[in-house]
């Protein structure tokens, strides 16, 4: 029994041991965003955000009141995404909130990047997601995935992409279009589809 209890005080020590170290690399470094375009989130940029998605209200509720699908195509740059999301993310929780949270758009690739400030922390973080969807077929990787000094190993990266892609196929978050085609470019995002009742 003692054996046990000291193999058990071990490995709570060793853990503690890893998350420290782990904390610490990933609270004191910075991820690159060298090959990034620089965001500009204004207020014009929001209002101009938020009129696509209006118009793409409308498009809905004209597809839930007849009862049928309706053709729609929307595009958005990476400044409009980034403005649509931020207020999301400085909103504060018990784990904490992010700062500076900006999408880019790239071909085929949405690089993600923030800042976690978390307990009194702040950590840098960067997730480049490969994405297409050509056909209503969907094609999806994670190429990097870092907090500050760190770079997330691969199964990590496929644990996590499995869930997303789980709960995607779930139906989650539940959106009111069926998405063909989406396409993304140097600072661009066009999704085409059909607005569904």
């Amino acid at each position: 029994m003692r054996r046990l209890m000291v193999l058990i005080l071990w490995l709570i020590v060793a853990f503690a041991a890893l998350v420290i170290v782990v904390g610490f690399f990933a609270a004191i470094g910075r991820v690159d965003r060298g090959d990034l375009t620089e965001i500009v989130v204004s207020a014009e940029v929001a209002d101009r955000a938020l009129d696509k998605v209006a118009q793409f209200g409308v498009v809905s509720a004209r597809a839930r009141a007849s009862g049928a699908s309706q053709p729609v195509q929307i595009s958005f740059s990476d400044d409009e995404v980034s403005a649509l999301i931020s207020d999301w993310g400085r909103q504060a929780d018990w784990w904490g909130s992010i700062e500076r949270l900006w999408v880019s758009f790239g071909p085929d690739v949405i690089v993600l990047t923030g800042e976690l400030m978390s307990l009194g922390l702040n950590f840098d973080f960067r997730v480049d997601l490969e994405l297409s969807i050509e056909q209503s077929e969907r094609r999806v990787a994670i190429r990097r995935m870092q907090v500050g000094d760190i770079h997330a190993p691969g199964f990590i990266t496929t644990a996590l992409l499995e869930l997303i892609t789980r709960t995607v196929d779930a139906g989650l978050p539940r959106i009111p279009m069926r998405i063909e085609s989406l396409i993304l470019s140097d600072g661009e995002l066009i999704v085409s589809g059909a607005a569904i009742p």
